[in-house]
C-alpha cells in the first residue's frame, strides 16, 4: 500500500508523477500492474497485480501515469475523489466519487508501444 500523501496540495499530474516514482522505487511496472485502489478513509493506495498480465507492448508505467494525469486534469477529477483505476489491454478505466457524490467512469483508449 501506498500513502497518498499531501494529495491536497497537489495537481493530479504531479500526483501521479510523485505516485510513478514512488511506484518504479518499489519495482512496480506496468506489464505486472492490474489496478490502483484509492482508499478515502486511510488515504491509502493499493497496488494490486500479478506477475506480467500485459504483453510486452505495453506502455511503460510512466507513459500510462502521465496520461492518466493529463485526463484526469482536461476531465475535472480530484485526485482526492478518486476510487479505482482499472488497466485493461486495451484501455484504462478511471473511476471516482465526483464533488456532488455521484458515482463516475470514464474509459481512455491506451496505445500499445511497438517493441
Amino acid at each position: 500500500m501506498i500513502p497518498r500523501r499531501c494529495a491536497v496540495d497537489l495537481t493530479a499530474e504531479d500526483f501521479f508523477e510523485a505516485l510513478c516514482q514512488d511506484m518504479i522505487g518499489r519495482g512496480t511496472n506496468s506489464r505486472e500492474l492490474v489496478a490502483l485502489e484509492f482508499d478515502p478513509e486511510s488515504g491509502q493506495i493499493s497496488v494490486i497485480g500479478g506477475a506480467a498480465v500485459h504483453a510486452a507492448s505495453y506502455p511503460p508505467l510512466k507513459t500510462i501515469l502521465e496520461m492518466i494525469g493529463k485526463a484526469c486534469v482536461a476531465d475535472g477529477i480530484a485526485v482526492l475523489g478518486l476510487r479505482r483505476i482499472t488497466l485493461l489491454e486495451e484501455q484504462i478505466t478511471v473511476e471516482w466519487l465526483s464533488r456532488t457524490g455521484r458515482w463516475e467512469t470514464h474509459t481512455y483508449p491506451l496505445e500499445q508501444t511497438p517493441r
